[in-house]
């Protein structure tokens, strides 16, 4: 393996778990000079600190743009007006816009998911705008696709993700529209059987439902147990597990200590249960990389 760097790397097995970035259409006007992936560490830091800043200095007529109603984008979306909620603002101060191309935010998840993100919404001032994408950023502010400027001061992209480009001159190794990696059930990246992918970068099969599985920390997870596993497996010459993932739902947080929604095996979730269950989760978790 040849690194960015052009270092040449030896290896037994490699296991391939270079993620994801954020997707920035082209077709968006100037959406390179004005946008920022999140998932960059420093990027992260730079929208904290001007959130903090914008914050402190008694706004008024400011607003938080968020481009993107999936889950990432709501959560954001949730976080930013709970703390300005608890600085007593109001949104005639500093107000946060949700903007979702489809018709509504959560798009394609449950109707329960959906109702009760978009009553928190409410409940925070948060302005949802849907079915409406953006055409065209400016330096202040966003052109709709019905002509429809919106202002910022801040303005975060959140539309999705594609795998974390690798540089490959192996025609057999195939990759999807987005990206991905195609494995095999073994989540092996064929031709070869001492190279695995996981996580945002895999193109995985929920053996429940047969379709493609969400790129979610769980199922990374997940892939990366099953992965180690194999790995062993093959060493020891015993026979490799075949895929058995499926999602077990979904938790999701909208702001505040007491305020989540979720499905966890088909059963609904919210308030301060989905909470505690979205904590557990996470102690799990934790305790397995400990």
């Amino acid at each position: 393996m040849l690194t960015r760097q052009n270092d040449l790397v030896h290896y037994d097995y490699l296991v391939v778990a270079t993620g994801s970035i954020s997707i920035f259409p082209r077709q968006i006007e100037n959406i390179i000079e004005y946008t920022k992936d999140i998932k960059n560490i420093e990027n992260l830091d730079f929208y904290r600190d001007q959130f903090f800043k914008l914050l402190e200095s008694n706004p008024e007529n400011r607003n938080i743009l968020v481009v993107g109603g999936g889950v990432s984008g709501l959560q954001i979306a949730c976080e930013y007006a709970q703390k300005i909620k608890e600085k007593n603002l109001s949104s005639d101060q500093l107000k946060v816009t949700l903007v979702e191309g489809m018709d509504t935010i959560l798009p394609g998840m449950n109707p329960f998911l959906i109702q009760k993100a978009t009553q928190r919404c409410k409940e925070l001032d948060i302005e949802v705008i849907t079915n409406l994408f953006a055409s065209k950023i400016e330096q202040n502010s966003i052109i709709l696709s019905n002509k429809q400027e919106v202002n910022y001061d801040i303005l975060l992209f959140v539309i999705g993700a594609i795998g974390n480009d690798i540089q490959n001159s192996d025609e057999r190794v195939k990759v999807n529209q987005r990206h991905q990696l195609i494995v095999d059930k073994y989540y092996r990246v064929k031709p070869y059987d001492n190279v695995f992918a996981i996580g945002d970068i895999v193109q995985a099969i929920d053996i429940k439902t047969q379709h493609f599985q969400a790129p979610t920390a769980q199922a990374a997870r997940m892939q990366a147990e099953l992965t180690a596993k194999n790995i062993l497996n093959d060493i020891e010459d015993k026979k490799l597990i075949q895929n058995n993932i499926s999602n077990k739902g979904i938790l999701i947080d909208l702001g505040g200590k007491s305020c989540a929604i979720g499905r966890l095996f088909n059963i609904n979730l919210w308030g301060k249960p989905a909470v505690w269950f979205k904590r557990l989760i996470y102690s799990l978790h934790t305790q397995k990389f400990n």
